[in-house]
């Protein structure tokens, strides 16, 4: 039996909570090591002993270290997509008003947590597949501006914020 389908109780935790909560640990020791020392400091080994779980249990939700780099950056996107379009439509007004909350509310997550800007600045080349992600993300942001900033104005693809973000 593989590890995947244990299914038992473990001091009252189901072995998929156990899973889920393992995976956001590994994420977590990710997001902290890419946004606090940079991408080249993301390892197995490193996120293991900061998330204080063996490499095995990395393995289970992640092929490699890409794998990871990639779930933290589709995180992170997803994170500061849902404060745009959140912030853009709590905003009763013009064009310009729903821009400026979007934007204020965009900075000021960025502001309540610099590691956001390294994630985000990082150069993308060594690892594969991430330049493709930041390219999917920018049209991403274009496609949410026609849609949540032309609101009213027939503009748009008609896609919710949550279908268009992933989350």
């Amino acid at each position: 039996m593989a590890r995947s389908d244990v299914v038992r109780n473990y001091g009252g935790v189901s072995a998929d909570e156990r899973r889920a909560e393992r995976r956001r640990r590994l994420l977590a020791a990710g997001r902290e090591a890419w946004g606090g020392s940079g991408l080249g400091e993301v390892t197995v080994r490193g996120v293991c002993a900061s998330a204080g779980l063996q490499p095995r249990y990395f393995y289970e939700h992640f092929p490699d270290r890409g794998a990871l780099v990639g779930a933290v950056a589709d995180e992170v996107r997803t994170e500061l997509f849902t404060t745009l379009v959140e912030s853009s439509l709590a905003v009763d007004g013009d064009l310009g008003e729903r821009l400026r909350a979007a934007l204020a509310a965009f900075f000021g997550i960025i502001a309540a947590d610099p590691s956001l800007h390294r994630i985000m600045s990082t150069d993308l080349a060594g690892v594969p597949g991430l330049e493709k992600r930041r390219l999917e993300t920018l049209n991403l942001v274009a496609d949410l501006i026609l849609e949540y900033g032309g609101i009213g104005q027939g503009v748009g693809t008609g896609q919710s914020p949550t279908a268009m973000t992933g989350a």
